[in-house]
């Protein structure tokens, strides 16, 4: 079968080269969309930090904060260690158990048992600082120190 032909049915030569073209064109397309869809920020961060997972998605807050507000006055002053990784925060010390997500623009996502009683807090990041609102009924603020 030669270029101009499909099927025993004669199709004129610049149909053939017109079609793929299209078809190159559509394909060359489709790429550079699914690519664009990959690519980072180029490492800036939601607020200036970098993901600890290369991606800079994520801002860095691991470190040791100080809670200035919170539901429990007695835990006002309570030093708390956060540890990340990536976009996964791993560890809310001196609560074992605690663990969250943060996004490329700061928003969060937390929970662990609070003596007995399971909490899901929500909340942000913003220039060193935390506040959240937790279900049951708390909202809390960490100050980085």
């Amino acid at each position: 079968m030669s270029s101009g032909e499909f099927r025993g049915v004669a199709i004129p030569a610049p149909l053939v080269s017109t079609e793929r073209m299209r078809y190159r064109q559509l394909w060359i397309l489709a790429l550079a969309l699914a690519l664009a869809g990959c690519s980072d920020d180029g490492g800036s961060g939601g607020d200036g930090g970098s993901g600890g997972d290369g991606s800079g998605a994520c801002p860095q807050i691991a470190g040791t904060y100080t809670i200035t507000a919170h539901c429990v006055a007695a835990q006002v002053g309570t030093e708390v260690s956060v540890k990340q990784s990536g976009c996964t925060l791993t560890q809310f010390d001196p609560w074992s158990g605690w663990s969250g997500t943060i996004s490329a623009g700061g928003g969060m996502t937390w929970s662990g048992d609070a003596g007995g009683t399971p909490m899901t807090c929500s909340g942000s990041y913003s220039q060193g600082v935390i506040t959240g609102s937790c279900t049951p009924s708390c909202d809390v603020t960490l100050t980085m120190k």
